[in-house]
């Protein structure tokens, strides 16, 4: 018969172990926390953890190297760049420099651009108010009030339309 006494013990050792382990991985650079959470599990689950462990590494290993390939193969093609640029006698230029003249630049209209207005649109509706003051818009943005309370009375956006001439 199982003691159910030990066996709570143990699972909460495990939760208390899951939960320590899990609240931070930073805690895993210290040898001693390392010693003092080894000794409070059974060694077949520390072994299974150092595997799990050794696996990550790997990983973590693999991707770094390949990050380092990528870095390295940049390095190369740009020092052959350098080389082309030196056997043309052309010295002195760096690679950003060359870019920043190959690229096209950027468009500055639209939604992106800082400090660069939009251009004038053409005015396509034309309203004269009881007053004879006219009020013209481009068909963009918020209505004037004066073209939005006229429309409220009934008129349609197409009696306003300036009409041209060809």
């Amino acid at each position: 018969m199982i003691d159910t006494k030990c066996l709570k013990c143990y699972v909460r050792r495990v939760n208390d172990f899951k939960e320590d382990f899990l609240m931070s991985l930073s805690t895993l650079n210290n040898i001693r926390t390392i010693r003092k959470e080894a000794r409070e599990i059974s060694f077949e689950i520390f072994e299974e953890i150092l595997e799990k462990m050794k696996k990550v590494h790997e990983e973590l290993l693999a991707d770094q190297l390949e990050i380092e390939e990528k870095r390295a193969k940049k390095l190369a093609l740009m020092e052959q760049f350098r080389e082309m640029l030196a056997a043309e006698g052309i010295e002195g230029i760096s690679i950003s420099e060359i870019a920043d003249g190959v690229a096209a630049p950027a468009a500055k209209n639209g939604k992106g651009a800082k400090g660069d207005k939009r251009g004038a649109v053409e005015r396509k509706y034309a309203y004269k108010d009881e007053n004879g003051k006219e009020v013209l818009w481009s068909g963009r943005g918020r209505l004037p009030k004066p073209v939005e309370e006229a429309m409220k009375k009934g008129a349609k956006k197409e009696d306003f339309l300036i009409k041209k001439e060809d």
